[in-house]
């Protein structure tokens, strides 16, 4: 399996947000380079988009568990792109304005699950106030949430989205259902 390092993933994204335009960041922005898409390495997500039944447990999970800081309509906080003055920064927006879609799965999954400080626990200049919600949150559940996060995703960024976690893959224990993996109800 191929492992890249958190900061070659932050590279990476800092690639995509500099090619995008900055009316929309998602707007105009090609791929055009993934050394997996035609090697038959396959994506399948766990937060399915298309799924209806697992987008709208994870509206619901949303609205619960993360409406009130980046916002009911994936918005993010108010000038959340400024840094603050302890460096961090606000709750970024989730919809085509944010940067999540610049992230892999297992970024976005490990972000969520054990909070910001853990997480960069080996990158001292990376700060950030996001809380673990490993227990709060099931697997099942963080992954719907991401279902509905993507759902509201343009196709380039869904598509961005998918190349970044070919570059990252999840291991088989993130997976529910897998050998290993976490057990899934929601959607099925």
């Amino acid at each position: 399996m191929i492992k890249l390092s958190l900061s070659l993933i932050a590279a990476f994204s800092v690639g995509a947000a500099t090619a995008a335009s900055a009316e929309s960041p998602s707007a105009g922005f090609k791929m055009i380079y993934d050394p997996f898409k035609d090697r038959g390495v396959e994506v399948t997500s766990p937060a399915d988009p298309d799924n209806a039944k697992q987008v709208r447990a994870g509206a619901a999970l949303y609205l619960e568990n993360c409406a009130e800081c980046h916002g009911g309509a994936l918005e993010g906080a108010e000038n959340w792109q400024d840094s603050q003055d302890d460096g961090t920064y606000l709750p970024p927006a989730h919809d085509d304005t944010g940067h999540t879609w610049h992230h892999s799965d297992k970024v976005l999954f490990d972000y969520v699950k054990l909070g910001g400080e853990e997480l960069f626990k080996d990158y001292p200049d990376i700060v950030s106030n996001m809380p673990g919600f490993g227990d709060v949150l099931s697997d099942t559940d963080i992954w719907a949430i991401y279902a509905y996060i993507k759902s509201s995703w343009s196709p380039e960024s869904r598509e961005w989205q998918a190349g970044a976690s070919r570059l990252d893959p999840l291991p088989d224990a993130y997976i529910p259902g897998a050998v290993g993996g976490s057990q899934s109800t929601v959607g099925e």
